[in-house]
């Protein structure tokens, strides 16, 4: 009876010991980013004793500090690629940051930043494309679905490339894609980051009606209702 005891007693201190300890938010966690100088967000974001994912956050409210003040936010973008290139925040940055007027696709420290990974080529390209018209527009879109063929800034780009179709088969082919089930739960089924592909699907079905193209029709049909649940 002892012995058993003891193991008990054993376990629940291991099971103590490995239960990580939830850290506090920090005491700016609800900060605006124009609430603070923008140097205090350099500041928090280069503390290397915080949590990586606060030290995101505070870099992404830095870059909007400094664009607020009109002032180049590349420090705090660079800031988020060092600390983590592919999370939500620094893909979300690189896009804003290539959509720059002033950004130029020759520059080397924006190339190499785009070269980093297929996703921060897509977020850069879907970003240079918001500035550009035309063919240069168009090849941009084309460069972000390549880059990024089944997450949401390739669908996005698929989205762009059929409002910009030359026709319905152009646009038949560009919606289709873009609705193309996934491996995966979200990105088959409508999730919140793949918002507007249950008004393509719907799009296409009208499309595919219109083109007397029955195969069609059955697959967006079958699409609308999965991306409807």
């Amino acid at each position: 009876m002892v012995g058993r005891r003891v193991i008990m007693l054993g376990m629940a201190l291991s099971a103590c010991v490995a239960t990580p300890i939830p850290r506090a938010r920090p005491a700016w966690a609800g900060e605006a980013s124009t609430d603070v100088d923008c140097s205090v967000w350099t500041a928090r974001y280069s503390a290397s004793a915080e949590p990586k994912s606060w030290r995101l956050r505070a870099a992404r409210r830095g870059y909007l500090c400094l664009e607020a003040a009109g002032k180049d936010p590349q420090p705090a973008w660079l800031a988020s690629l060092e600390l983590s290139p592919d999370e939500p925040h620094s893909l979300e940055l690189t896009e804003r940051y290539c959509s720059r007027a002033t950004a130029d696709p020759g520059d080397p420290v924006l190339a190499q930043a785009a070269q980093r990974s297929d996703l921060l080529t897509a977020a850069c390209a879907l970003g240079a494309a918001e500035r550009l018209k035309g063919e240069p527009q168009r090849q941009a879109l084309k460069r972000a679905v390549a880059a990024d063929p089944y997450g949401v800034r390739g669908r996005r780009a698929m989205l762009a490339l059929a409002r910009q179709a030359s026709g319905d088969a152009d646009r038949r082919g560009w919606l289709r894609r873009a609705i193309e089930p996934r491996r995966g739960v979200w990105s088959s089924f409508g999730h919140a980051e793949f918002a507007g592909l249950r008004d393509a699907a719907d799009e296409l079905v009208h499309l595919c009606e219109r083109l007397d193209d029955r195969a069609c029709v059955r697959f967006a049909k079958a699409r609308l209702e999965e991306l409807g649940r």
